[in-house]
C-alpha cells in the first residue's frame, strides 16, 4: 500500500494541481515580502503572510483527502476482486445444480417450474458475474488515474490503531480552531475600538454604535465556539462508534475462518460436500469485505475529525502496514 501511494504522490493529476497553488502562492509570498520590506507595510506583511498559512493549510487538506480518496480505491479494487472469485464459485454452483435438475427433468424426478427456476439462477448468477466483471474494469479505470497503472497486484495492509485521546483531549483544541480565533480576534477589535472612541471622546452615537458592535461580536464568538463545540464532540462520537463497528467486524471475521477452518477439516474427512465447503469459503469472503470496509469507515471518521480539529500534520500513511 506505501508504494501504491506513493505512485498517487507521482502520477495524481490531484496533487499536481494542489502543488502547483501551493507554488504559485509561495512566489505571491516572496513578492509581497520583497515589496513590503522596501516600503515597511507591516499590515500588508500581515496579510501575505496569513495568505501563504491558508494555502500551507489548503494544500495539506487536499493531500489528506487523496489519501482517503487512495483507500476508498484500493479498498473497493481488493473487495471487487473478491466478490469476482465469489461470482465465479456461485455461477459454478448454479451450472451443476441445473445440469443435475436438468437429468432429474428427463426422468419426470422434477417439474418444470423447478427447473425453470433452476435456469432463472442460473441466468442470475451469469448476469452477476457480467456485472462484477463491467465494475471492475471500471474501478481500474479509476485506480489507474491515481496511480498511473491498474496492473496492481491488491494487498490490502492497513493496521488498525485505536484512537487513544479522549473527548477532554480532543475538546482541548477548541480554542485554537481557525473559526473560534477570527472570531475573538473580532471581538478583541471591537473592544480596543470602543475604548479608543470612550478615550477620544467621541461623540455619544459613535460609542454607542461601537458598544453594539462589541455586543455583536460577543454573540458571534460564543455562537461560534458552540458551533465547533458540538461538531468535535459529533464527530468523536462517530469515530468511537466507527471503531466499536470495526471490532464487531473483526470477531464476526474470526468467527468465520474458525468455521472455515473447521470445515476444510470436515471436508478431508468426507463429511461435508464440496458445496458445503464452497458455501463456508465464500461466508469467509465475504466477512473478510465487510472487515475491510468496516476499517475503511473507521479511517475516514479518524481523519474528519483530524481535519476539524486542523491537524495538517496528521497522515494516514503511517498506518499503512508496509509503510
Amino acid at each position: 500500500m506505501q508504494k501504491g501511494w506513493e505512485l498517487v504522490l507521482e502520477n495524481s493529476a490531484t496533487h499536481r494541481l494542489a502543488e502547483i497553488d501551493l507554488e504559485k502562492a509561495e512566489i505571491d509570498h516572496l513578492r509581497a515580502t520583497a515589496e513590503n520590506l522596501l516600503d515597511n507595510l507591516e499590515a500588508n506583511q500581515k496579510k501575505a503572510d496569513e495568505a501563504w498559512k491558508k494555502a500551507n493549510k489548503t494544500y495539506r487538506t487536499a493531500v489528506q483527502n487523496l489519501q482517503v480518496t487512495y483507500l476508498e480505491n484500493y479498498v473497493n479494487m481488493t473487495n471487487l476482486m473478491n466478490q469476482l472469485e465469489i461470482r465465479k464459485i456461485r455461477l459454478k454452483q448454479a451450472e451443476t445444480a441445473y445440469e443435475n435438475g436438468l437429468k432429474k427433468w428427463e426422468i419426470k424426478s422434477i417439474s418444470d417450474s423447478e427447473l425453470r427456476n433452476l435456469k432463472l439462477n442460473l441466468e442470475s448468477a451469469q448476469s452477476n458475474l457480467a456485472n462484477t466483471e463491467n465494475q471492475i474494469e471500471l474501478a481500474k479505470m479509476d485506480f489507474a488515474a491515481l496511480v498511473g497503472s491498474a496492473d496492481w497486484e491488491f494487498d490490502f495492509k492497513l493496521e488498525f490503531v485505536p484512537f487513544a485521546e479522549t473527548l477532554e483531549d480532543v475538546l482541548k483544541d477548541l480554542p485554537n480552531l481557525e473559526r473560534v480565533v477570527q472570531a475573538r480576534d473580532q471581538l478583541d477589535t471591537a473592544t480596543a475600538n470602543l475604548e479608543e472612541a470612550r478615550t477620544k471622546g467621541e461623540a455619544v452615537l459613535t460609542i454607542r454604535e461601537r458598544e453594539l458592535e462589541v455586543e455583536k461580536a460577543k454573540i458571534n464568538l460564543k455562537n461560534t465556539e458552540e458551533d465547533q463545540l458540538k461538531q468535535l464532540i459529533r464527530s468523536y462520537n462517530t469515530l468511537k462508534q466507527s471503531e466499536k463497528s470495526y471490532l464487531n467486524a473483526l470477531d464476526s471475521y474470526e468467527v468465520e475462518q474458525k468455521k472455515y477452518e473447521v470445515a476444510l477439516k470436515q471436508h478431508s474427512a468426507g463429511v461435508i460436500t464440496d458445496a458445503d465447503l464452497e458455501n463456508s469459503r465464500i461466508a469467509l469472503m465475504e466477512q473478510e469485505n465487510s472487515l475491510r470496509d468496516s476499517l475503511l469507515s473507521y479511517y475516514k471518521s479518524y481523519m474528519s475529525l483530524q481535519q476539524l480539529r486542523e491537524r495538517g500534520e496528521f497522515s494516514l500513511e503511517q498506518f499503512f502496514a508496509d509503510h
